[in-house]
């Protein structure tokens, strides 16, 4: 099942978010979507961000109300992804910009997309 901000670009308006609740500001300044994997479920999210940010993007409420520190203590936010070329890596989602073409294999389980 896709999000329902997964939509093409040329429709989106990109001062709008997805959620009523979610405020851009929040964001690092972004122009476009890029496209990733999460889990198999293909996602268009804010280039230029961190992945839990762009989790946050896609997935507002499990992610705004998770028992995540974000700041890389608790380490809830751990995820296994591969860029492309087969190499499985692991990266805290709260310090890790996105990359176009990334493909999450792995998460906590407080990462949720409902």
């Amino acid at each position: 099942m896709e999000c329902a901000v997964a939509v093409a670009e040329e429709a989106l308006d990109l001062t709008q978010s997805p959620h009523p609740d979610l405020d851009l500001n929040l964001f690092d300044p972004f122009t476009k979507l890029v496209q990733i994997e999460v889990l198999g479920q293909n996602f268009k999210v804010p280039e230029n961000n961190t992945l839990m940010r762009c989790f946050q993007y896609v997935a507002f409420e499990p992610i705004s109300y998770g028992g995540f520190c974000w700041n890389g203590t608790c380490r809830q936010c751990e995820v296994k992804y591969d860029l492309g070329d087969g190499r499985e890596r692991q990266c805290l989602t709260c310090c890790t910009k996105v990359t176009e073409g990334m493909k999450i294999t792995e998460t906590h389980p407080e990462i949720r997309f409902e």
